[in-house]
């Protein structure tokens, strides 16, 4: 994914070096998001929440392309109980929380116009990167640990509308399409016996709905929320100088 957006820009940047409205903007977001999975191997159904708090980078061309980068904090759950069948013995692991790192990635563009609306689109990438969490094994007369390793992402391509009220408030909204992708390898050491099981993610562009607005203060100051619904439920908060 990180080669995909990488080249994206390199095509892009002749339209960026020709623009003739170039904005940078620099700030910080915070985001919430719960979003329904299904593993591949057991078609059992979990949730996992997402809570972000990082800093971002974006560049409009135009007011009609926006290419954006973003990196911080993140916060992941597991909701449910997640059930290892093939490791040395089968485990049942409680829900989770783990602290880890987020990387995210965008791309948008509103070429088209239709009776006063903007038309286009964005594709967006988001990759998640917890700590592992372990728990102790007992058995009835041996003792082990068992350790999960959770790595989840998701790439959303979404087809946007939006206008600009006379008030200089940007309304969007549209339909969301989601790829969740990721697994949970789990690790079970139990005296001289060992295994590993991997847990994948098996979504597959799950639809949905996506609504918006932004608000710029004064030309230097840009303040924007998100909602997401259906295939994730979540909000996101920005605020960017711009410059």
């Amino acid at each position: 994914m990180r080669k995909a957006y990488i080249f994206l820009l390199i095509l892009l940047f002749p339209l960026t070096a020709a623009a003739s409205d170039l904005k940078v903007l620099v700030g910080a977001k915070g985001s919430y998001k719960a979003v329904p999975i299904k593993f591949k191997s057991t078609d059992a159904k979990n949730t996992v929440r997402n809570s972000v708090l990082a800093l971002s980078a974006s560049v409009e061309v135009d007011e009609t392309y926006t290419f954006s980068l973003s990196g911080g904090i993140d916060f992941t759950s597991v909701k449910d109980p997640v059930t290892f069948t093939k490791v040395p013995f089968s485990i049942v692991t409680p829900s989770f929380s783990k602290r880890g790192l987020y990387l995210g990635a965008a791309a948008e563009a509103f070429p088209f116009e239709l009776s006063g609306f903007e038309l286009g689109g964005r594709i967006r990438g988001d990759l998640y990167m917890p700590s592992s969490e372990s728990w102790k094994v007992t058995l009835r007369i041996v003792e082990g640990q068992f350790k999960a390793d959770p790595t989840y992402g998701a790439v959303s391509v979404d087809l946007l509308g939006r206008k600009k009220l006379n008030n200089g408030l940007l309304l969007y909204g549209g339909f969301s399409f989601l790829q969740s992708f990721g697994k949970i390898k789990g690790t079970e050491t139990i005296e001289d016996l060992s295994g590993k099981e991997d847990l994948k993610i098996k979504n597959r562009f799950v639809p949905g709905l996506v609504s918006g607005l932004s608000y710029d203060f004064e030309d230097y100051l840009r303040l924007t929320a998100e909602a997401s619904l259906i295939n994730t439920w979540g909000m996101e908060l920005s605020l960017s100088y711009i410059f």
